[in-house]
């Protein structure tokens, strides 16, 4: 085998993307990048174990480029002996009606089309030919138009049924490796225009930081998006232990005592610490982590419980934020995200409590407090 098939194969097989028996669909554009991974799996199917399927999506944007693209695909997969599905999107259309840039729309009705390629049985898993640079790319494009710790995380190698092999493999590498087997690709204009965020990325923001401060940026950029997952799944898995524990559940309602939601793990952790000389803000860093998943926009909601205060958060936790320190109690600060359309209920400007969403319930915290409360100052969409 060719040393990047044995690469592939081998990160296949470590992080179990395929297994015997899968019917992959490989989505192939066209372009290097999926022509590669088309030829690399169709080398490995026998030792994986698994049936091909070309599916190919045309966004019907470059028009006779776009037919050209679409005829190539189908007649590679007829000469590799694979089956070969194609749709056509009208991606101008949908990114008009619904407000989307081209990018966006385009990506969206390709995922969609995928999603139900699964769904028909068609393909049992979607490979998609990301590499290093894509992951590189995107990283700095969250840097960019600003991120935390998900967007760091860049593309991930597995959603759902759709699978990346080529994450650690770089573009170059994969157009030599198409040299080599003398197997031609297609290559789509619109890569190079630089009007597109992405393309400027790729064209000149990488190439400089390459050239002027070091030759291994895009594959620090990957490891970097690496860690961060890796940071995103411990994270996840805590929270979602701590939320189980403490969360009770009422009639149909969510809530949680603001006193478990300060100190949701043992504090004897972080007085082990502090005693050693380190301040590591264990209690607040998990709350905020509780929190911080469940914001999104939800109505006000009240209760009949004179213990029970409840503040919405409507929008701007994405967009438009500004940070809110308020003491709950213990002096514990907890950094809470409320836009200009958010209201609460602040006496003595202290949040007392919050709603969050929970899937499609809002989780309501409950206050240890029993003084009374001051009506909330405003209230943004009463409901």
């Amino acid at each position: 085998m060719i040393p990047l098939e044995q690469r592939v194969l081998a990160n296949i097989r470590r992080r179990r993307m395929l297994n015997p028996g899968d019917r992959v669909g490989v989505a192939v554009s066209g372009g290097a990048d999926s022509v590669g991974l088309l030829r690399l799996l169709e080398a490995s199917r026998g030792r994986l174990g698994i049936t091909l399927l070309v599916v190919h999506f045309d966004h019907c944007l470059r028009g006779a480029e776009s037919e050209a693209d679409a005829e190539f695909v189908v007649e590679l997969a007829r000469d590799l002996g694979i089956e070969c599905v194609v749709e056509r999107g009208d991606v101008l259309a949908a990114a008009s009606k619904n407000k989307w840039n081209l990018e966006d729309a385009g990506r969206r009705m390709r995922y969609v089309f995928f999603e139900r390629v699964v769904a028909e049985g068609k393909a049992s898993r979607i490979a998609v030919a990301h590499t290093e640079d894509d992951q590189a790319e995107t990283v700095l494009a969250h840097l960019l138009r600003g991120t935390g710790p998900t967007g760091l995380a860049g593309i991930y190698p597995e959603t759902g049924p759709i699978v990346r092999p080529l994450l650690g493999e770089r573009r170059e590498t994969l157009r030599q490796y198409l040299r080599e087997i003398g197997q031609p690709w297609r290559e789509d204009s619109t890569n190079l225009d630089v009007r597109r965020m992405r393309a400027r990325v790729r064209e000149r923001l990488l190439p400089m930081l390459e050239r002027d401060f070091t030759n291994h940026v895009t594959n620090r950029l990957a490891t970097l998006a690496e860690l961060a997952r890796e940071e995103q799944t411990f994270w996840r898995v805590l929270v979602e232990d701590r939320f189980r524990t403490f969360v009770q559940r009422n009639e149909g309602k969510l809530s949680i005592a603001i006193g478990d939601l300060l100190a949701p793990i043992d504090t004897s952790l972080q007085r082990s610490a502090e005693t050693s000389g380190q301040k590591v803000p264990w209690q607040q860093a998990l709350t905020e982590r509780l929190i911080r998943p469940n914001f999104s926009p939800c109505p006000w909601r009240h209760s009949s419980s004179g213990r029970v205060r409840c503040a919405l958060i409507t929008r701007g936790y994405t967009r438009n934020c500004k940070s809110i320190f308020s003491r709950i109690q213990s002096n514990i600060r907890l950094s809470q995200r409320l836009g200009d359309d958010a209201a609460c209920y602040r006496p003595n400007d202290t949040i007392i409590a919050a709603a969050v969403r929970s899937g499609d319930k809002a989780l309501v915290l409950s206050s240890l407090a029993d003084s009374a409360f001051s009506p909330p100052r405003r209230i943004q969409n009463p409901q």
